[in-house]
């Protein structure tokens, strides 16, 4: 599976490079962005780190995103698990412009999901794999032709420990025609 969505973002990154800026039919490069965020899941809260890079065509967004997060606890938190998480997915969205400058991204997709904790029993050293759902907003201010700032949610439901997660948003956009 890590294989199969590594090679997907290979391929579909070199066909983006690919294209000659133009009309807006081709696929072109779109933005990329980071966000550092507090997750939170059924037993645990810590924090994330996710990036992304969007491609567009047309009216499509087409997003390739990683995250990984982690919590550990010491004496200092008291009794909680430690645990950590990654994954990385590919995503299908759309853009609503609210006003000139304030703009929605919706996006929902299919990825690779890991997790470890030490409260999971009967698998090797805590660790466990999975597909997930991932669900994507970002409520975008902006501040030019390149750069948004805003609000990211994100929610990856999984058989193994469904993750949400929110942070805030710096994304660089491709420049305006």
């Amino acid at each position: 599976m890590k294989t199969i969505i590594i090679a997907s973002i290979f391929l579909i990154s070199v066909m983006g490079i690919s294209q000659s800026d133009g009309k807006n039919e081709q696929f072109t490069f779109k933005s990329f962005s980071f966000s550092p965020s507090i997750y939170f899941n059924s037993s645990n809260t810590g924090i994330a780190l996710s990036g992304d890079i969007s491609y567009a065509y047309n009216k499509s967004i087409y997003t390739f995103s990683a995250i990984a997060g982690g919590v550990v606890c010491g004496d200092f938190f008291g009794s909680c698990n430690s645990e950590s998480f990654g994954q990385i997915n590919i995503l299908y969205g759309r853009e609503l412009m609210l006003t000139k400058k304030i703009v929605i991204d919706v996006h929902a997709g299919l990825g690779y999901f890991s997790y470890k904790s030490s409260s999971i029993i009967g698998t090797e050293s805590g660790h466990s794999t999975t597909v997930g759902f991932p669900l994507t907003t970002k409520l975008r201010f902006k501040t030019g032709n390149r750069f948004s700032i805003g609000l990211q949610l994100h929610a990856n439901i999984n058989s193994v420990n469904t993750i949400y997660a929110a942070g805030i948003l710096f994304q660089w956009n491709r420049k305006s025609f």
